[in-house]
């Protein structure tokens, strides 16, 4: 008897350890606080098979967005302008021979190529994201990378190490035995698709600080969502004082405290669940870092804008994201009070600093735009596709008995007007475009609405007592080229309209960089195909954002902005100094408006 019950507790406390020693999967989830081990992850995503069935839904699902509903799919195939750094992509002709090019054998290599293909689209807003192989796991290697300009050569250097700070500031020669700077430039053009334009995507593979943390849009070469190729990366490193050495550092592996899945079985129904359940990358991605110094500047205002002083005569305005947690129309007064805090000041020369601004919401922006610039237009005219399901969807959300939704006629101003539009057919119009030799329908040219509250900011402020007694040669726009989406359409418009200059910093030694990515008019995901009758949603743990809607400059309305190159006025770029205390990049900046 003793020996029965005996021989039972053995059992009970080896079968876990068994599973264990089988599953990667377990071992993972088990240890949720614990750095993992490489071997494991990769064994773990690799236990799932191939389905044949669900990558055909994948396929057909993708498919039908990039040829009814992505806005440059036709652009995406015409010859590249120059000063870009992309292939192009006939994305409808890939995807309908993606399986006839490989024979599968996990859904990992599957999703892996698939997610490669459509990042070479380089359309910052346009990402697949299998969610169970991204965002979860986040792999680390905890040495952080940036690039100077000292005596007149570019050089890679450490800008933080958490394990062990003697390498800060060491010169990295070279990266896996090849040269640091040509490793870095390589990742940016084949992994990164932030931006059209190289320099940008070599800037966020890079670690760029802003707010006491290095950026989610930066450091992307050193801290990944995505399975490495190897579970290691070697530093050749030169300090001084000390002779050359070879650092080998192996990825920290973390995941989520609370996964989807406990062991292989649970990991496959996560990977083909009806839901999409992937973490956030923004929240994942960002590091604790040694605080950015502001140097003499002094901060003056703080909100959605914050702004700043240094010396008598320079004025700062810092405008990090147009993304919040909880947004308010009333921060339109916060945009407002920033500028007038550095009018109050007497300041004569105004900096506006838009580095690492991700994007957001579009009506600040357009906002932004009507508040500093005396213009009819506040913001660019856009449009989207229209073929037969996106006219009957129109047409359907603009009854009078329909609830709305993003189709609704009455809910776009007609960029002629500026007026909303009083019927779907307005709304839908009569274009037909020919882009890269195929030929579609697209709207009408559309400008947003923007709430009350907002308009009435901008006409108070036209017969405000406090005028913005600035010009444009007294204003400068400052960007490390990551500023996308919302950012990019208002710093193009006050190129473009209010003539403002424009400095970026970083990317290549000697080589224009683009002030600001992905100026596509309007990001939206897959789940706007509940809208629609067609396409059908995925059926497992995917998701798709991509742009829906495309803007034009108002000096050439046959102008689509995302496909022209517009680098900055001047150039800046960083040394040991100022790629930590901004203050000095700022004064950099404010010396061209001399």
């Amino acid at each position: 008897m003793i020996i029965h019950v005996l021989f039972i507790a053995l059992a009970l406390y080896t079968t876990p350890t068994l599973s264990l020693l089988k599953d990667p999967c377990a071992r993972i989830a088990t240890k949720p606080n614990e750095s993992h081990s490489y071997d494991d992850v990769k064994a773990c995503f690799l236990s799932t098979p191939f389905n044949a069935s669900a990558a055909m839904n994948t396929l057909v699902t993708l498919k039908d967005i990039f040829k009814d509903i992505y806005v440059f799919t036709d652009q995406s195939k015409e010859p590249v302008k120059e000063g870009f750094d992309y292939t192009p992509l006939d994305i409808l002709n890939v995807l309908d021979t993606f399986l006839d090019k490989k024979k599968y054998i996990t859904d990992f290599e599957f999703n892996k190529d698939l997610r490669s293909t459509i990042k070479k689209l380089r359309d910052g807003h346009t990402e697949f994201q299998p969610g169970c192989y991204l965002n979860d796991v986040l792999f680390d290697q905890q040495i952080y990378l940036y690039s100077i300009v000292s005596n007149g050569k570019q050089i890679i250097k450490v800008f933080d190490d958490t394990v062990d700070g003697r390498n800060v500031d060491c010169e990295v020669t070279h990266i896996n035995t090849k040269p640091a700077l040509q490793v870095v430039k390589e990742f940016a053009r084949t992994q990164l698709s932030t931006s059209r334009d190289l320099g940008v995507r070599f800037n966020d593979a890079l670690a760029s600080v802003r707010w006491a943390e290095i950026t989610p849009t930066s450091n992307q070469f050193s801290v990944r969502n995505e399975l490495p190729e190897s579970e290691s990366i070697t530093y050749s490193l030169k300090c001084p004082n000390q002779k050359p050495f070879q650092l080998v550092r192996k990825w920290n592996i973390t995941t989520n405290f609370f996964l989807g899945w406990s062991n292989e079985k649970t990991f496959q129904q996560y990977c083909f669940s009806t839901d999409f359940v992937a973490g956030s990358r923004e929240s994942k991605n960002v590091v604790n870092s040694p605080p950015l110094t502001y140097g003499e500047a002094k901060q003056v205002y703080f909100g959605a804008a914050n702004a700043y002083i240094l010396g008598k005569d320079l004025g700062i305005i810092e405008i990090g994201t147009f993304s919040f947690k909880r947004s308010h129309d009333s921060f339109g007064y916060e945009y407002q009070g920033a500028f007038q805090e550095l009018v109050k000041r007497k300041v004569k020369k105004v900096v506006i600093d838009f580095s690492n601004n991700p994007g957001g919401l579009l009506k600040f922006s357009i906002f932004l735009g009507g508040l500093i610039i005396p213009s009819e237009h506040f913001i660019f005219p856009t449009d989207l596709r229209v073929p037969p399901i996106i006219q009957q969807a129109i047409r359907s959300e603009s009854q009078p008995e329909s609830d709305g939704g993003f189709y609704q006629a009455s809910s776009r101003n007609s960029f002629e007007t500026e007026k909303p539009f009083t019927s779907a057919d307005q709304f839908i119009g009569n274009r037909n475009l020919t882009r890269g030799g195929t030929t579609n329908r697209y709207s009408a040219l559309i400008n947003d609405q923007l709430p009350d509250l907002l308009l009435k900011i901008i006409k108070d402020q036209r017969t405000s007592p406090i005028q913005f007694p600035w010009t444009n040669d007294s204003i400068i726009i400052l960007t490390n080229g990551h500023c996308g989406s919302a950012c990019a359409l208002v710093t193009q418009f006050f190129a473009e309209i209010g003539q403002y200059r424009t400095a970026t910093v970083g990317g290549f030694l000697g080589q224009p960089l683009s002030f600001s990515s992905y100026p596509g008019g309007q990001i939206l995901d897959d789940g706007i195909l509940g809208d629609i009758n067609a396409p059908n949603k995925f059926e497992s743990n995917k998701r798709l954002t991509f742009t829906i809607r495309e803007a034009y400059s108002l000096k050439n309305l046959n102008e689509v902005l995302e496909f022209q190159y517009r680098p900055s006025n001047y150039r800046l770029y960083y040394d040991e100094q100022s790629a930590r205390d901004i203050s000095l990049l700022w004064k950099q900046a404010a010396d061209f408006l001399r």
